[in-house]
């Protein structure tokens, strides 16, 4: 079943759906987002930014 976070509109729905409160998800999103910044040197929107970058040189390069 797919639900999205706009339908969790009570402190119960999120409980039922994931066994957090909104406050406890939130939290625990907070420390995934800093351990993937810790393990991949960014957020994914500015390491695919910086790949993209790095091939358009590439490409000139090899031009």
């Amino acid at each position: 079943m797919r639900i999205s976070i706009k339908e969790l509109t009570t402190d119960i729905k999120w409980r039922v759906s994931i066994g957090l409160s909104q406050k406890q998800f939130l939290k625990l999103l907070d420390l995934f987002k800093e351990e993937y910044i810790n393990i991949y040197g960014g957020r994914l929107e500015d390491r695919n930014k910086k790949n993209l970058s790095v091939k358009n040189i590439l490409i000139i390069e090899k031009e």
